[in-house]
Order: C-alpha cells, then sequence, then structure tokens
C-alpha cells in the first residue's frame, strides 16, 4: 500500500478504527522524531459503527473519552499509533449476527519502523505489482539488490530457484546484469504497510521485461504461509523470477 501522506484529513470515526494494541500512556507529545504537524484528526463515538483508520504514513490525533493522543516515535525509533477501540455486538434477535462498534476510547498500536520513524510518522510505502525494479547489484551468492522507480525503496532478496507457477517455467533470472529492469507480476508482503525492514516475497518477470504486467496474480502467499503459488494468470508478463526474505535497506 503506498501512501503519501499529502493530505489533511479531519473525520469523525465512526468506526472502530481499531485494531489490537496497548492502551495509550502519553498525551500528544515527546516524539523522538521532532513535532511534526498533524494532518489526520479522528473523534471516536461511543456505539458507533467501526471505520478503519490507520495509517502509520501519516501523523494522526485520536480523540475518545479517556483522552487526546498524538502519534508519537519511541525511543527505538519504531512508531505508536493510536486508533478507536472497538468490540463485537450482537444484533437483535434469537440468533447473534455480530457486528463491530466503537467502545469510544483510545488504544495504541506498535509498529516496526526498524528505528526510522520521524514527527510521529513512518515512510509506509509497499511494493506493488506493475511496478518497475531496477537490478543494482547481485553479489556472490546470488543475493539481489533492487530498487523500485516508484518510491526509489531498495531491497535484497533472496533468489529462489523454485518455479513461480507449475505451469509457467522459471526464466532466465540468474543471469540479471546491473542496469537491467524488470517488472513486478506478484507478491506475497508480510504486512500492509512495509514500515519495517522486511517486505517478504516478490514475483518478477524475466530480467529486462518491463511492460505488460496486466492483472496477473502469481499467488505468493506470505513468508510464514509458504510460497505455492495458486495462481499465475493469463494476461500480461509471466511471473518467471522469484525472490523471498525481501528486506529494506539504506
Amino acid at each position: 500500500m503506498r501512501t503519501s501522506g499529502a493530505f489533511l484529513v479531519m473525520t469523525t470515526c465512526l468506526a472502530g478504527c481499531g485494531g489490537e494494541g496497548d492502551s495509550p500512556t502519553d498525551v500528544a507529545g515527546g516524539l523522538a522524531g521532532g513535532d511534526g504537524g498533524v494532518v489526520s484528526n479522528v473523534t471516536c463515538v461511543a456505539g458507533g459503527p467501526r471505520q478503519t483508520h490507520l495509517d502509520p504514513g501519516v501523523r494522526g490525533q485520536v480523540t475518545g473519552t479517556n483522552g487526546t493522543f498524538t502519534d508519537e516515535c519511541d525511543p527505538s525509533g519504531n512508531l505508536i499509533g493510536y486508533s478507536c477501540e472497538f468490540r463485537l455486538q450482537c444484533a437483535g434477535g434469537p440468533d447473534c449476527f455480530p457486528y463491530t462498534v466503537e467502545t469510544g476510547v483510545v488504544e495504541s498500536r506498535h509498529y516496526d519502523c526498524d528505528g526510522r520513524c520521524v514527527n510521529g510518522a513512518c515512510e509506509a510505502s509497499c511494493p506493488e505489482q506493475g511496478d518497475i525494479l531496477v537490478y543494482l547489484d547481485i553479489d556472490g551468492s546470488g543475493n539481489v539488490t533492487f530498487r523500485n522507480e516508484a518510491d526509489n525503496r531498495r531491497y535484497v532478496c533472496t533468489p529462489d530457484s523454485r518455479p513461480v507457477h507449475r505451469s509457467v517455467p522459471p526464466g532466465d533470472c540468474g543471469n540479471a546484469k546491473a542496469g537491467q529492469r524488470t517488472i513486478v507480476v506478484g507478491l506475497g508482503l508480510r504486512s500492509s504497510f512495509c514500515t519495517g525492514s522486511r517486505v517478504g516475497n516478490i514475483a518478477t518477470a524475466e530480467p529486462g521485461v518491463t511492460s505488460g504486467a496486466g492483472p496477473v496474480d502469481a499467488g505468493l502467499g506470505p513468508v510464514d504461509a509458504g510460497l505455492d503459488p495458486v495462481d499465475a494468470g493469463t494476461g500480461g508478463a509471466q511471473p518467471r523470477c522469484r525472490y523471498r526474505d525481501c528486506m529494506i535497506v539504506p
């Protein structure tokens, strides 16, 4: 999920904006990364339907029955983000039809930012299908360093020689040269925002193929869910190269 944070959001959190997290302990202040401006303001409404409002790339301020809290960097350079707590509630009748409502309370959630939290926000930008990657380096073990042209983030990835899909033979991935470009045709990300160093798995076309990705789904699951693809798709560039354990590097 690529975010810019370059917009002002004023919203009432009628939905639980929530998620799991610890109780808030600090009210607006004490940022390790400085005093950046708040660009998202949220008010939690008890009994209101849940609405997700979580974006670690945008510094927010959340108000509830227990006070007002502003996203902040902890001493380790990771993010403490705030959101609206929610709970499950049953609809009327003999059978329970659960739905979520806000409690009105603000809760906290911790994000691993690999020590790069600044002004109460972390860079939140994941690779996306169709992104163009540039091969920067291939070391003696075959590990590849890419630069994503969309956001200039760099990844170091371990090549995986297994076919991306049983119906698509692997490409000539081991002979890529620095400066060549390729296109992302499949993803198995470890998180929705990629704020930390671990990205997950990426499938690409062969080195030198940079167009025609189309709506291809290489079916790469998250690292902890295995790597077996389900559907390589039929449109656009074929997923020929498979990279695992990709890490963001400076």
